[in-house]
């Protein structure tokens, strides 16, 4: 079994950097002007540059949460601690720190508390502890790891190698635990990300099938049988994956950045259970074999992606193609919906000097792209936005939305028909009321959701929304919030139901703006539930560099229709924040 080993990466990069102060240099003396004794004193020091800097900040957090009537929906207490410090040396040389300490984590859930630095110079930065990185949307983007980085950008070249925990281990039943698995991860490019570039991305992911005890998947002291029958992959619990990924993604820019070509093809390998029989094929290349064990568990496929663009002044316009294989699998990519091709295009007009805009875009979607499915399912978009600023007072806002989903299927239970639309207009007004700014924003909103499969007559719905918020500036030192909405939701076959909201928040400031404080009602109420909210926040500077900041916040639940019991719930926060 092949073990990914973190302690490789001391080893990819060894050198030396060695930085050269340049000492500073007085501006040229302006001929124009005679220096005589008397006005050579006059003449200011020139200013010494800081060949080292000091920053960053420092906090903490405290919260209580009490309820009354109901099961405890949070811990009733926690605490959070961080710390960010940044040190920079001749401006070009520096480091920086990220940690986070919280009562929060446990032991049936991924940690919480979080270290982090990085180190940095002209053309390179290290990271070490908890950081994550991106190297593209197929490959490597939005995972957190535990573990160690280098970016070298000398030039046009760099290389990237990032490497660490992704997760750790949690015993928590045969069906709901998680082993612990590592993550390897190589970037190779050349050019400039702002303009031109192409980069080769490698990613392995491999789970720790020794993380997580044996006696977990026994059932009457009996193993568990993970492996293979035929074809069909017998699994009862949790199986330990292991995953490669190589892609290369690219943008190639002409006039200026205006014109822009972007594209990533990536093929992935995966095993859904890294435990289970080998599988042997001449078709399968030795160099995949080299660092990659196929199995009978094993997928094999590829996904790509290609788009252009075009922005000008008065218009912008795009178009792009992607397509992700059914058996694509990237573990270093936090979320990724695979067995999908789409087309997505738009287009945008800039008039009047930006007083007018129109935005459209169109975007087509299938799934069954290896027609393993019974159906097919294709989703339809349409999306059109129009804003104009008739006069600097008034903005005017509409919003447009049409979505199509159905299938192929044609025994009525299977068949999905479905048609989405949303339509919203907004106006806002600026005005001015005791020599004071105000604004008053109006929002109305229609949804149309249509059901047509003919088993499911009479689900359509019909929801309005009508929001009305005052922004009124009463003083210097107050100013006020007010709004409110109403929510209509009529459902075909059982009727209309409707609730409504107001809300109001007072705000103040004092002592030259030092402190600042806010309290706030709200009530929601309908034929089901009624809701009133309570809050309180206040913020005070303390010095320049240091704030403590109180929230309080009281929930009353009352139910009407007997449906449930009343109760109440009230939070609490108090955190400290320094700045350096």
């Amino acid at each position: 079994m092949k073990k990914i080993s973190l302690t490789a990466l001391l080893f990819i990069f060894i050198g030396e950097s060695t930085v050269a102060q340049q000492s500073d240099t007085s501006p040229p003396a302006d001929s124009s002007q005679i220096v005589t004794v008397d006005t050579l004193s006059n003449i200011p020091e020139p200013t010494k540059k800081k060949s080292w800097n000091f920053s960053g900040d420092f906090g903490v957090y405290g919260e209580v949460y009490s309820v009354n009537g109901a099961e405890e929906r949070r811990p009733s207490s926690s605490a959070r601690m961080f710390f960010r410090p940044s040190f920079t040396l001749f401006g070009n040389l520096g480091t920086s720190l990220d940690i986070v300490l919280s009562t929060e984590g446990n032991s049936a859930r991924q940690q919480i508390n979080s270290f982090s630095a990085h180190p940095k110079w002209d053309w390179g930065t290290l990271h070490l502890g908890d950081f994550s990185h991106l190297f593209s949307n197929y490959t490597l983007k939005g995972v957190t790891m535990r573990g160690a980085g280098i970016e070298l950008n000398p030039g046009v070249f760099r290389l990237h190698v990032v490497g660490g925990r992704t997760k750790r281990a949690v015993e928590a039943g045969p069906t709901t635990s998680v082993y612990a698995q590592d993550l390897l991860g190589v970037k190779l490019g050349i050019g400039r990300e702002g303009s031109s570039f192409i980069d080769i991305n490698v990613v392995r992911v491999e789970d720790d099938p020794n993380s997580l005890p044996i006696e977990i998947f026994m059932i009457d002291s009996i193993d568990v049988d993970t492996t293979a029958a035929g074809d069909t992959l017998r699994q009862v619990g949790v199986t330990p994956q292991e995953n490669l990924v190589v892609g290369a993604n690219s943008r190639f820019s002409f006039m200026q950045n205006k014109l822009n070509f972007t594209g990533e093809f990536s093929g992935s390998a995966n095993n859904r259970n890294s435990e289970s029989e080998e599988f042997f094929s001449e078709e399968i290349p030795s160099e995949v074999e080299d660092v990659f064990t196929p199995t009978v568990s094993s997928s094999f496929d590829y996904a790509y992606t290609g788009e252009v663009a075009l922005k000008t002044k008065t218009f912008d316009a795009h178009g792009g193609y992607s397509y992700v294989g059914p058996g694509y699998v990237s573990l270093g990519v936090t979320s990724l919906m695979n067995d999908r091709k789409e087309i997505d295009a738009g287009l945008g007009l800039r008039l009047a000097r930006g007083r007018v805009t129109f935005q459209g875009t169109y975007t087509a979607q299938e799934d069954n792209l290896a027609d393993q499915k019974l159906y097919t399912t294709t989703r339809t978009t349409y999306r059109f936005n129009a804003t104009t600023r008739p006069v600097n007072q008034v903005s005017l806002v509409f919003n447009m939305m049409h979505n199509i989903m159905e299938n192929d299927a044609t025994l009525d239970s299977a068949v999905v028909d479905n048609i989405a639309s949303s339509y919203s207009g907004t106006g806002m007004y600026q005005f001015f009321l005791f020599r004071l700014n105000q604004s008053l924003t109006l929002n109305y909103t229609i949804q149309f959701t249509e059901d047509n499969n003919i088993l499911r007559t009479g689900s359509d719905v019909t929801s309005q929304n009508i929001t009305v918020s005052l922004m009124s500036t009463l003083s210097r030192s107050w100013s006020l919030a007010a709004s409110t909405n109403l929510n209509t939701v009529d459902v075909e076959n059982q009727g209309e139901t409707d609730r409504k909201n107001y809300t109001a928040i007072l705000n103040n400031r004092m002592f030259d703006s030092r402190m600042s404080n806010s309290f706030g009602v709200g009530l929601s109420t309908s034929d089901i539930t009624d809701v009133t909210t309570l809050t309180l926040q206040s913020e005070i500077t303390v010095a320049a560099s240091d704030a403590i900041r109180l929230a309080v916040k009281r929930s009353d639940y009352k139910n009407n229709d007997g449906s449930a019991v009343d109760f109440d719930e009230t939070i609490a926060s108090l955190a400290y924040t320094h700045r350096f």
